[in-house]
């Protein structure tokens, strides 16, 4: 039987209560990373709050399998931290050894209820902290109820777990039929200019500081550098909509090409590159990567504008007639899609076995 989460008894609990250990992150200057593959938590509200990788060992404060809670900056954003990782000073550690990682995730949805009470002016410090309470199911007796939070957790996995399963079936039949290539090694190529590929324009004048991102219904890319440069979803001034696509999009000081693959909205900082030919969005994804190949020239201090951008060479394959090989990129990017779903498939079957 299916759970719902309206016929049960909801109380309030302190976190303390709830988490044997809550410690602080440690501060590391951005100056101070050093290369590596650790994950770097901070407060960021996407990617599991990871904001890079890096190689400290030595004055850093190293946590696995426990709730990461963002103190500052995306206050209140919680994400379940399997592996092991760095914390920043931006957030809090809360760890249960008795907890499931289903049990995490139900806490940590249960936890953004906090960002209401807090913002960039009222951090959750840590004695704050200790004294939140968060709203959970309890029993009959009054404790948290976490067998049914184990499984209401798991009963949510399985479903997410059906509808990619289908979403990857219907994608590989789209897939299969892509052509053999030689691979890039093999490959001819040539430099292009980018003005002489696309026709480029910036965003138009949407202030992200004056927008509701939360309630709207078309994306809203910023020069953001994960997440396909998305920050939310707006309602806003048709007269101001990107409806021309797919595109790529790039922003200023990041550098980070994105595939657009819908209508958006976006401001001026983010450039838009339309393609003068008609050339598939899996051929962009491509030419998107060899863009990307350039990000580290470019800073806050030397931005991507569009006069830059319109300069900037890249290398790409080219056919017999010494042209860009759309044709080419296309199936370069179906194959290796084909060939990343499969191991998907291959990775679910097994782990539910």
């Amino acid at each position: 039987m299916e759970l719902d989460l309206k016929n049960i008894e909801w109380r309030e609990f302190f976190l303390k209560d709830v988490f044997t250990e809550i410690q602080r992150g440690k501060r590391l200057k951005k100056s101070d990373h050093q290369k590596g593959n650790i994950p770097y938590i901070s407060s960021t509200s996407y990617n599991n709050g990871v904001d890079g990788f890096v190689g400290n060992t030595e004055k850093v404060r190293v946590f696995s399998n426990c709730l990461t809670i963002a103190n500052s900056g995306s206050v209140g954003s919680a994400f379940f931290q399997p592996f092991e990782f760095v914390a920043s000073d931006h957030v809090t550690a809360l760890q249960n050894e008795k907890f499931t990682k289903y049990i995490y995730q139900f806490i940590a949805v249960a936890c953004y209820g906090l960002s209401e009470k807090y913002s960039f002016n009222r951090e959750i410090s840590d004695k704050r902290i200790k004294r939140e309470k968060i709203l959970l199911p309890a029993t009959p007796t009054g404790k948290p109820d976490y067998t049914f939070m184990e499984t209401f957790m798991r009963q949510k996995e399985q479903k997410q777990l059906a509808k990619y399963h289908e979403y990857i079936k219907k994608r590989l039949e789209k897939l299969k039929n892509y052509q053999d290539i030689e691979s890039l090694h093999e490959k001819k190529w040539s430099a292009f200019e980018i003005a002489n590929l696309f026709n480029v324009k910036i965003g138009k004048n949407v202030d992200g500081n004056k927008v509701n991102k939360k309630n709207g219904e078309t994306a809203y890319i910023t020069r953001k550098e994960s997440n396909n440069g998305l920050d939310g979803f707006i309602n806003f001034d048709p007269q101001f909509l990107n409806e021309a696509y797919p595109v790529i999009t790039i922003g200023n000081e990041t550098a980070q090409p994105f595939v657009q693959t819908f209508p958006f909205f976006t401001g001026t900082k983010v450039n838009i590159l339309k393609h003068k030919q008609e050339v598939s969005a899996e051929a962009l994804r491509f030419i998107s990567r060899c863009l990307e190949m350039h990000k580290s020239k470019y800073s806050y201090s030397f931005t991507i504008h569009s006069t830059r951008l319109k300069r900037q060479k890249i290398l790409l394959p080219i056919n017999t007639n010494q042209e860009p090989d759309y044709i080419y990129m296309e199936n370069y990017m179906k194959r290796l899609e084909y060939e990343k779903l499969h191991q998907y498939l291959e990775y679910w079957t097994l782990d539910i076995g």
